[in-house]
């Protein structure tokens, strides 16, 4: 091709990281998930308007943001929901919940550094900054978060950038020199 390095999509790798720490959670999500469906039935729906205004969301399966909204959503109408007769064998028992809690207080997190990496002005610097602390925060992400992530089609190319970017320029490595090599030549041919 052009011979540069390719620089993969953070929100697809953040998007990854964060299914893969759900997928841990998932018996939870499921029983939020039932849960919802059941509240969605016209019966169930009418006794719980009674109670709040605010409906029942359902997760959408391609979007961890709806699976954020439906369990936010469950904790913000859960002592109305316990007064639907109906589904009261589907409320999550008092440490399941605090489970749920705890799992949408981490999803608040995620939910902030995706926010982060939609804005246009975050540098790889930023981005590596982040990744960084979410995998601390959380180890299972590191999969696809980490700088060697097995994702990261130009792991050197982007340790280079962020060195570059942090002012680091003496401790870059001969292969990460070599991998900006052909941007250099660039910058001194408009000069």
């Amino acid at each position: 091709m052009l011979g540069v390095p390719l620089v993969g999509s953070a929100s697809h790798r953040f998007n990854l990281a964060t299914k893969t720490f759900l997928a841990e959670h998932e018996v939870l999500v499921g029983a939020v998930s039932a849960l919802m469906v059941a509240l969605r039935t016209i019966r169930n729906r009418a006794d719980l308007r009674r109670h709040t205004s605010l409906a029942p969301l359902r997760a959408n399966a391609t979007r961890w943001s709806s699976t954020f909204m439906m369990l936010e959503r469950y904790v913000r109408i859960r002592d109305a929901i316990k007064r639907v007769d109906a589904v009261y064998d589907l409320v999550p028992k008092p440490a399941a919940h605090r489970r749920i809690v705890a799992l949408v207080e981490s999803l608040k997190t995620f939910n902030s550094v995706f926010k982060k990496l939609q804005e246009e002005s975050i540098s790889m610097k930023s981005v590596r900054l982040l990744f960084d602390k979410m995998a601390e925060m959380f180890p299972v992400t590191g999969h696809y978060l980490r700088p060697d992530a097995e994702i990261v089609h130009s792991p050197v190319f982007e340790s280079a950038v962020v060195k570059v970017s942090r002012g680091s320029e003496a401790d870059l490595t001969p292969q990460e020199s070599q991998a900006l090599e052909p941007f250099q030549l660039e910058a001194a041919a408009t000069e």
